[in-house]
């Protein structure tokens, strides 16, 4: 867990380092940073915008017309592996623990049609790929991530439990970008069965198409000897999606006018200065 100040401390959007926002998306809740913002034109912002720490302000002119706020302190938010290792310790029977156990221990075998080698790469012809959920959350584990082809759909079968889909390797460079995906029941409908992605590459993740989904993502990563030992992760919307959750990179960049709806079923705090994260702490380790 990670601790922060902030009083609001529910963010459809937090860029941790920077954010870009090329056109005019609508966000229907808090943005924050603890770097630069920066908007080229203008993005309805129906919350808060807060600037944390010393060094978060605006790329450029200020604009006019938002709510915005400081704190002196920035937020500190976990990694992709920090999570990963808090659900499956490197002890016992889930050593080596973290991604490096999910690499193994997966249930990318539930899925229909079943994922085969830990990668999803254009299927050819249309396909639909289903993620189902259990109680206590599934967990999947992808190198790669691609569905970018006429009529690749996802699909995320919740009524059973929470989804989470984790991104790796650790620190590389795979890809994970897709047109988007769609929810048997809603976070609005049932929280508690909400979906993630966790990406813990240097590319992160890449969302495109302009269909509606109920989802969280979330790319924020440091591995030692991988730019440097510098933190990275990247969330970028290019098209024009419906995303009812939250987004959380160490850069989000929005160059689409997606519309960003807050649920509280993401990441968040669960009170002033606490952050949680809903539904990825009672994960069961059988596989």
């Amino acid at each position: 867990m990670c601790k922060g100040n902030h009083p609001w401390g529910q963010y459809a959007i937090f860029a941790i380092n920077n954010g870009t926002f090329n056109n005019d998306p609508t966000v229907n809740g808090n943005i924050g940073t603890d770097g630069m913002l920066t908007f080229t034109n203008r993005p309805i912002v129906s919350g808060t915008i807060s600037f944390n720490g010393a060094g978060a302000m605006w790329s450029g002119v200020p604009p006019a017309g938002y709510t915005t706020t400081r704190s002196a302190n920035p937020v500190s938010w976990p990694t992709v592996d920090q999570l990963a290792l808090s659900l499956f310790p490197n002890s016992g029977s889930t050593a080596p623990g973290g991604l490096a156990y999910l690499a193994t221990h997966n249930d990318n075998a539930t899925a229909n049609p079943p994922i085969v080698a830990n990668a999803i790469n254009n299927p050819p012809g249309p396909i639909t790929i289903t993620f189902t959920g259990k109680p206590g959350g599934a967990n999947y584990y992808l190198t790669d991530l691609n569905l970018t082809n006429t009529n690749q759909v996802l699909v995320f079968d919740n009524t059973n439990g929470p989804i989470n889909i984790w991104i790796g390797s650790d620190g590389g460079n795979s890809t994970c970008t897709f047109t988007g995906g769609a929810q048997t029941i809603s976070s609005a409908t049932n929280p508690a069965n909400a979906c993630h992605m966790y990406s813990a590459t240097t590319t992160g993740i890449i969302l495109t198409g302009n269909g509606l989904m109920d989802i969280g993502l979330y790319s924020y990563n440091q591995v030692a000897g991988v730019n440097s030992g510098n933190p990275f992760g990247i969330v970028k919307i290019s098209n024009d999606n419906t995303i009812n959750g939250s987004l959380v990179g160490w850069q989000v960049n929005i160059p689409g006018s997606p519309i960003i709806n807050y649920t509280g079923a993401y990441f968040q705090t669960k009170n002033p200065g606490y952050y949680g994260f809903a539904n990825s702490w009672a994960e069961q380790n059988g596989m």
